[in-house]
């Protein structure tokens, strides 16, 4: 039997534990298919730099912090805010609003400085891979994510990701989850705009961030679709509860 593998890039930035661990998990998965995992770390938030989340991957290039991203972590605690308060801090818009500007500045800073890297993005596109993965976290999710796809977001009964009550809503329940959607659609955006305002001329692809995102192959999802709140979704939405 003739088998053929697959040149796989995992783009998997230097964020959070729970991140790396999602795409790390799939990374394995594919190794152990057969095929061959690149993985590429730009390094987000520097004290997880050394974050990889695959216990099989060989192929890792990273690419350091930008300074400009350093320097603004330093001086706003952004790190200390992450590893110590963001478990326990409330879903409501308010504890989030000081959070908004820095984290789209520093993601589009961050974008710049991985554009300019014109050997590295070279070496890697000389690898000619088959099939690119990676989170809708950095374009390259939070509540614009559904909406980019073209799922329904379902305000009536789906909680939004930054909304404080769960599935069980009164009229004024379903008020507050619409202003939670709504914010997280105003983060998405601004966040989003502000990468793809980071992209360089040289770049040819589309520059409508709803359209990358509307274009991928497949939407993994880390949850259990039989556990998790009901929603409707589109075929090219996939659960895969449990990748940690």
């Amino acid at each position: 039997m003739l088998c053929s593998t697959y040149k796989v890039l995992v783009f998997n930035p230097a964020f959070g534990a729970s991140h790396s661990n999602f795409l790390g998990k799939i990374s394995d998965i594919l190794i152990d298919a057969g095929h061959e995992v690149t993985m590429f770390i730009p390094v987000f938030v520097d004290g997880k730099k050394h974050l990889v989340g695959s216990k099989k991957v060989k192929n890792i290039v990273r690419l350091d912090q930008d300074p400009r991203v350093y320097q603004m972590h330093k001086e706003g605690a952004t790190e200390e805010l992450m590893r110590k308060k963001i478990w326990t801090m409330s879903s409501d818009i308010s504890s989030m609003l000081g959070f908004v500007g820095n984290f789209s500045k520093s993601a589009a800073y961050q974008t710049e400085h991985m554009f300019q890297q014109t050997e590295l993005l070279e070496q890697l596109r000389q690898e000619k891979f088959d099939l690119g993965i990676t989170e809708s976290l950095f374009l390259g999710a939070f509540g614009g994510i559904k909406d980019a796809l073209g799922e329904p977001a379902a305000i009536a009964y789906y909680p939004s990701l930054f909304s404080p009550i769960n599935d069980k809503m009164d009229f004024l329940g379903r008020v507050k989850n619409l202003f939670g959607y709504q914010f997280g659609m105003w983060f998405s955006t601004l966040k989003y705009d502000a990468e793809v305002a980071a992209f360089p001329k040289s770049y040819k692809g589309p520059r409508e961030w709803r359209k990358q995102l509307d274009r991928v192959a497949f939407n993994f999802v880390n949850s259990n679709q039989y556990i998790d709140y009901a929603s409707p979704t589109l075929p090219k939405t996939v659960f895969v509860g449990g990748m940690q």
